[in-house]
């Protein structure tokens, strides 16, 4: 887990130091007075839009909120509005809230997604007792960030402040930041971005270990092995992906930072063409007001359905498989496969039953009773047609279309959905 913390590691501070020159020290100091806010309000605007080949996608997403410094608890309400294509979608009333190392979304957000997919909503989903989703396996991570930066930033500003300088030196960063009136601005184009990036990469690769042992990260040496590794191997390629990142993105980046009484106004811009993307052009600006608070009590909600990412992933693909004739594999939707051998009786073509069927949402039971192998369909037990064949049941083709499947059977494939 420390292992793939300390890219983000990097990340957060590449975002939030920007070197050491009179203004770049003034502008951290800036930022680091609303970490003494017992709370913060949050109020933005986000409008983006995306055009490639004639089609233009439209977003505009606004968020309203709040977030206490203590605790790193927090509520926020989103909507976005999009179009696409010709279709229109609405997704308003998205709460969001963070208590205790765990991130809980309305399941209005979802549900949304899953009709304007065209998909069914999953009965997981669809439980009046449920109102609210958590992530288990983001939750871990959320968790060890909330806690390094309780232990370091919120226990001790100034000597976070300090470390934070002092890992900014050793790596070389260095973005120019100008200043007008209480305004602080970072401009950047692409070739500006990579060699910010190439720097970050260079540096870290070289100096991983000391900065681990010297800022008391507590990485095992096997992972900082690892990540040395992985990092070597990217700057070998650095001279050969830059030059080709370039090519495939031009545009720029400027956020500007307004400081007044009590309040920071953050202003983003970001225009981009791909040209290998026929000349795509991708346009964002983000509107955000941070204000200083008094602290509110965040209860987390109690309606939750805990779950994976993978789970969710599971849930939005539809259920299909194909099974491959030519190498004896089968295939889901989420690209996992396995071994598959098809037998062919009497003209008929048999396949795994409790392997596809499995694939398919289905769990194939035997009932001793009966002597067969079968699923439940409405509580009851429904026994199918089988062969065995080696220790395996097969089921026919024509049986599984008797269960309310497409099939589609050709030589060399079958899909089934």
């Amino acid at each position: 887990m420390k292992k793939k913390l300390f890219p983000m590691l990097l990340l957060a501070l590449a975002l939030v130091f920007t070197g050491c020159s009179t203004t770049q020290l003034e502008f951290w100091s800036k930022c680091q007075e609303s970490s003494n806010w017992a709370a913060s309000t949050i109020k933005g605007t986000m409008n983006m839009d995306m055009t490639m080949q004639g089609e233009t996608m439209k977003m505009v997403m606004t968020m309203d909120g709040i977030a206490n410094t203590e605790d790193m608890s927090s509520e926020l309400t989103m909507n976005m509005d999009m179009s696409a294509a010709g279709m229109d979608m609405k997704m308003h009333d998205i709460q969001i809230f963070m208590k205790d190392g765990k991130m809980y979304m309305s399941k209005n957000y979802f549900v949304q997604l899953f009709e304007t997919s065209g998909l069914p909503v999953p009965a997981s989903f669809a439980n009046p007792e449920v109102e609210f989703i958590t992530f288990t396996d983001d939750n871990a991570q959320i968790a060890m960030i909330m806690e390094m930066t309780q232990q370091g930033m919120l226990a001790d500003k100034e000597k976070y402040a300090d470390m934070m300088k002092d890992i900014a030196t050793e790596l070389g960063l260095d973005v120019e930041i100008t200043k007008k009136d209480n305004t602080y601005t970072i401009d950047l184009d692409e070739k500006e971005m990579l060699a910010f990036v190439k720097q970050i990469i260079l540096t870290t690769a070289n100096n991983m270990e000391s900065l681990n042992k010297k800022y008391n990260l507590n990485i095992p040496d096997e992972d900082i092995t690892a990540l040395k590794a992985q990092m070597d191997e990217v700057k070998v390629q650095l001279d050969q992906l830059i030059p080709l990142a370039e090519a495939m993105v031009k545009g720029n980046v400027k956020v500007d930072y307004t400081f007044g009484k009590d309040q920071v106004n953050e202003k983003m811009t970001m225009n981009m063409t791909i040209p290998v993307l026929d000349n795509a052009v991708f346009n964002m600006t983000m509107d955000m007001v941070v204000g200083k608070a008094e602290a509110k009590e965040i209860v987390a909600p109690t309606k939750v359905l805990e779950m994976t990412q993978a789970e969710l992933m599971n849930e939005m693909m539809p259920q299909m498989v194909v099974i491959n004739r030519l190498d004896n594999t089968l295939m889901n939707a989420m690209g996992q496969s396995e071994s598959c051998q098809v037998i062919v009786k009497n003209n008929e073509v048999y396949i795994p039953a409790k392997l596809t069927l499995g694939y398919l949402g289905q769990e194939v039971k035997y009932d001793a009773v009966a002597k067969k192998a079968g699923i439940e369909v409405g509580g009851t037990f429904k026994a199918l047609n089988t062969i065995s064949e080696k220790g395996i049941s097969y089921v026919s083709l024509t049986e599984v279309q008797n269960l309310g499947y497409t099939v589609e059977a050709t030589a060399d494939f079958i899909t089934i959905q």
